[in-house]
């Protein structure tokens, strides 16, 4: 698996004991070019087998798979069906 970019497409700022904390996420593509999501430490946050993902709205993770569209969360949980064109 190769990352896409050494710049971050994605910063989530998190509240730890009162504490800021921040945490990249890099868009990354396997051998087969499906594309997945992992944190600053290379722990894989979303699984690589969508054609594409983009974030949306801080909390969820636009994905395409086999031309439809649908939307997982940063458990990697179906939020929105892939029925959608």
């Amino acid at each position: 698996m190769n990352i896409i970019s050494d710049q971050s497409i994605y910063t989530k700022s998190l509240e730890s004991n009162g504490n800021a904390i921040s945490i990249n996420y890099f868009k990354i593509i396997n051998t087969n070019n499906k594309f997945g999501l992992i944190d600053h430490t290379g722990k894989i946050i979303i699984d690589v087998i969508y054609d594409d993902i983009d974030i949306f709205e801080d909390k969820y993770i636009i994905a395409s798979n086999n031309n439809k569209y649908g939307i997982v969360n940063f458990k990697n949980e179906e939020v929105i069906p892939f029925e959608y064109d």
